[in-house]
């Protein structure tokens, strides 16, 4: 049995499944006043995703590497990288990488000092997001307590009911939310099955971000996602209902 998920927040609550690969904040690094003067060093072209940390030692993102290389030696530098570590780079790797190269600003926020280091990284996060899909967990249920204030404001609405029915209304709600996430991710387990033949493969454990599939030749992606109004970051990420 798939894992009954922790419980609903305000946010789940509204959203019943927004996709397993939602975007993270990100949060800027101040490089010191040395970094600046290194880094101004660098031909404009390669300044673009190159972060100096206050070592002064150079970091490799995503986006540096793309900015660097070609197209066709951009998923090489990861081939051979997975080769080392006796790891296959299988057609889906390359899709993903190929989606990446062509959406920069959809790449996952990886920092390192060496592209190895970076594929390394990215290896992991997609092995880890693979061997943690849904069907493969282990099932639990949720414990969390909702605030008490919740039985006053359903009383309110549905007056004459007891404690014992206000807990259980409030426990079959967690539920509820729960197998709505848990529908999700089978959903998308499904159709990393199902649509692999036809060329599109699913970007686990967010190696790319906030995409949930890309297709072959990595020039679309899309995201599942059941919220009833959402909007676009890319022209060429499109949630699917």
């Amino acid at each position: 049995m798939p894992e009954w998920l922790m419980g609903a927040d305000c946010k789940s609550a509204g959203y019943a499944y927004a996709s397993s690969n939602l975007a993270r904040p990100i949060f800027p690094q101040v490089p010191t006043l040395r970094a600046r003067r290194l880094q101004s060093l660098l031909p404009k072209t390669q300044r673009r995703g190159l972060l100096i940390l206050s070592t002064g030692k150079m970091s490799l993102n995503f986006r540096s590497i793309v900015s660097t290389t070609s197209e066709g030696e951009f998923p090489r530098i990861f081939a051979d990288a997975f080769s080392r570590q006796n790891q296959p780079f299988l057609e889906a790797h390359r899709t993903i990488l190929t989606a990446c190269y062509r959406n920069p600003s959809l790449s996952p926020t990886i920092q390192a000092h060496t592209p190895e280091e970076i594929a390394k990284a990215w290896l992991n996060r997609y092995n880890k997001g693979y061997r943690n899909r849904i069907s493969q967990r282990v099932s639990k249920l949720p414990h969390t307590q909702p605030d008490p204030i919740v039985n006053t404001i359903i009383s309110a609405r549905l007056t004459g009911l007891k404690p014992e029915h206000l807990e259980q209304i409030k426990h079959a709600h967690r539920l509820s939310m729960s197998a709505e996430n848990i529908l999700g991710l089978l959903l998308e387990e499904f159709l990393s099955i199902q649509l692999a033949d036809y060329g599109w493969y699913c970007c686990w454990g967010e190696s790319m971000r906030p995409v949930d599939f890309c297709n072959v030749d990595g020039s679309d992606t899309f995201t599942l996602n059941f919220p009833e109004q959402y909007c676009s970051r890319e022209k060429r990420w499109h949630p699917v209902r």
